[in-house]
C-alpha cells in the first residue's frame, strides 16, 4: 500500500510537470524500469480518472505535457475532438508514459557518451573537463560530450571514484537515482546501484553536498561517509579511516 501511494504521487508530480529538470530525468528512467510496472499503470489511470471527472483548462493543458514528454506533434482540432481525447486518455496513459520515457531518455542518450564496466572488471578515463573517474564492475556512467556553461553534471547507476578538477563557476554534480552530489573540486566515491538498497557516497578531500530525493541536504568532511537508506529514507553519517576508501584500497591495480 505504501509503495502504491508513493508511485501515484510521483506519476501525478510528473504530469503536473512539478519536477526540477534534473530530478525529471531520473523519473523518466524510473518509469522505464520494469519494477512496479502494474502499479505505475495503475496510477496513470487514477490520474486522468481524476481529469475526466474534473475537465477544466488545466486538463487540456496536462494532456499536452504528456504530448511533449512523448514527441507527439500538436494537430488543431475542435473542442469535441478533445474532448473525446481526453476520453480515450486513461487507456493510452499507461502506453505513452513508457514510450515518452523512452523518447525522453533516447534523445538525451544521443548527446550523452556512455561508459559502462561489466561484471568483472573496471575502467578508468577522463571527463571532458580532464577529471579523472574510475568505475567498478556493473557500473554505468554518462556524461556530456561538452560540459555546459554554468555545470558539469553526469549520470551513475553503480559505483564511482571521482577526482574533480577544480572549478570554482563550473560545479560538478553526480546524478543518480536516489540523490546527487554536489562539488567544486575534490576526491570522493560514490556508490549507487539501482538494485541496491543504500546509496553511499564517501568523502576522501574537499567538501561536498549531497541532496537525497527527499531533498534532504548534508554536507560532507573528508573522511565522512553517508549512508541513505531508500526504505526509510534515513541519513547515516559516520566517520571513516582515510585508507578503507584510498582509490587503492575501492580499485585496486
Amino acid at each position: 500500500m505504501e509503495n502504491k501511494t508513493k508511485i501515484s504521487a510521483i506519476i501525478k508530480r510528473f504530469l503536473s510537470q512539478r519536477f526540477s529538470p534534473s530530478t525529471e530525468e531520473r523519473v523518466q528512467r524510473w518509469l522505464m524500469r520494469d519494477e512496479y510496472s502494474e502499479e505505475k499503470a495503475n496510477a496513470s489511470l487514477e490520474y486522468w480518472n481524476e481529469l475526466k471527472n474534473n475537465v477544466d483548462p488545466n486538463t487540456y493543458a496536462a494532456l499536452e505535457r504528456v504530448n511533449v514528454k512523448i514527441g507527439y506533434i500538436k494537430r488543431k482540432r475542435n473542442n469535441s475532438i478533445r474532448r473525446k481525447v481526453v476520453g480515450i486518455a486513461a487507456v493510452l496513459v499507461p502506453v505513452l508514459l513508457i514510450a515518452g520515457g523512452y523518447l525522453y531518455y533516447a534523445y538525451n542518450n544521443n548527446k550523452l557518451t556512455e561508459v559502462q564496466a561489466l561484471y568483472g572488471e573496471t575502467k578508468h578515463f577522463f571527463l571532458p573537463d580532464s577529471s579523472e573517474v574510475w568505475i567498478n564492475a556493473g557500473t554505468n556512467l554518462r556524461y556530456p560530450k561538452k560540459f555546459k556553461t554554468g555545470q558539469r553534471t553526469v549520470f551513475l547507476d553503480g559505483e564511482a571514484y571521482f577526482f574533480v578538477r577544480e572549478n570554482k563557476v563550473k560545479p560538478f554534480t553526480v546524478e543518480t537515482q536516489q540523490l546527487s552530489v554536489k562539488v567544486l573540486g575534490t576526491k570522493f566515491n560514490v556508490k549507487a546501484y539501482s538494485s541496491e538498497t543504500k546509496t553511499i557516497t564517501t568523502l576522501t578531500s574537499g567538501k561536498v553536498e549531497v541532496t537525497t530525493n527527499k531533498n534532504d541536504h548534508r554536507v560532507l568532511n573528508p573522511n565522512e561517509q553517508l549512508v541513505f537508506d531508500h526504505s526509510n529514507a534515513t541519513i547515516d553519517v559516520t566517520e571513516i579511516p582515510a585508507k578503507i576508501y584510498s582509490i587503492q584500497e575501492v580499485f585496486p591495480t
